[in-house]
């Protein structure tokens, strides 16, 4: 007889499922494609995003020039999306992690990497954590992170072509309902 595996709560799979929809969002935004997202992958309801990397290199003479600000942009964006539609979603006191704390400290170690300065990535980082709560805060681009969400919530995987279609779906939704 084999034990099965502790469930997790549903409040920690949704923080989860907003946490991984919000990377998968803005992968859409960054014109970059999802591979898979995940959820419930540990007790912790944990989960994770598959994307294209922001820092695939076209050419070795860009290669030995560095990062560009584009693939730093994207990275640091991409990396706080997790955490912030997290917070979104689950209002203010949330204080659940599900890979925040991971995703933070890679965007300011991508920062610090390109700036060179910590006064310098702190402020990039201000202007990026703006600019994604700004984007969170437009209703066709929360609808997909909703979306997304529920539909995480329910198939604890989706395909990137999928998370793909719902995305559209939801921007298409919300722009009729402006009309």
């Amino acid at each position: 007889e084999s034990a099965m595996p502790p469930r997790s709560p549903p409040d920690r799979l949704a923080a989860a499922a907003y946490h991984e929809a919000g990377h998968a969002v803005m992968c859409r935004l960054m014109h970059l494609r999802v591979g898979a997202i995940r959820i419930g992958l540990d007790a912790a309801g944990g989960g994770e995003t598959m994307h294209e990397n922001p820092f695939r290199r076209k050419s070795a003479s860009r290669a030995a020039r560095g990062p560009t600000r584009l693939q730093v942009e994207k990275t640091v964006m991409l990396c706080l999306a997790g955490p912030m539609a997290q917070r979104k979603y689950e209002a203010p006191g949330g204080g659940r992690d599900d890979g925040g704390a991971f995703d933070l400290d890679t965007a300011l170690g991508v920062a610090m990497r390109f700036f060179r300065s910590k006064r310098t990535a702190d402020a990039y980082l201000a202007f990026a954590r703006a600019w994604v709560a700004q984007k969170f805060d437009e209703p066709m681009v929360w609808a997909a992170v909703e979306n997304l969400a529920r539909a995480l919530m329910r198939q604890r995987t989706i395909s990137g072509r999928k998370a793909a279609a719902i995305v559209r779906g939801a921007v298409e939704d919300r722009a009729r309902e402006a009309v």
